[in-house]
């Protein structure tokens, strides 16, 4: 989605029923929390909650992909350092 906003691409080999268990995983390593959930036909985009910062998984089904979304100049900075921790390896 655009939004103005960083994100980050997450993972391209998840598909549609496999997205909660990669949300799960996923906000075990940064304790965190889903705060709401927007399902469609081809896009799931859940509000999650990481280090006190609001931010957006969005699964989208044409291309498949994953993505981390900020809404906030302060999300902006949980992706950049979410960047610099991984650096090239992916999340």
């Amino acid at each position: 989605m655009k939004t103005g906003r960083l994100c980050a691409d997450l993972h391209t080999q998840v598909g549609w029923e496999g997205f909660p268990e990669y949300v799960k995983e996923f906000l075990k390593v940064f304790s965190g929390r889903v705060m709401s959930r927007y399902d469609s036909v081809d896009t799931r985009l859940w509000e999650i909650l990481l280090e006190g910062e609001k931010l957006r998984l969005v699964y989208e089904d044409f291309p498949v992909m994953i993505c981390l979304e900020s809404i906030s100049s302060n999300g902006d900075g949980f992706i950049r350092r979410l960047e610099v921790m991984v650096g090239n390896r992916g999340v």
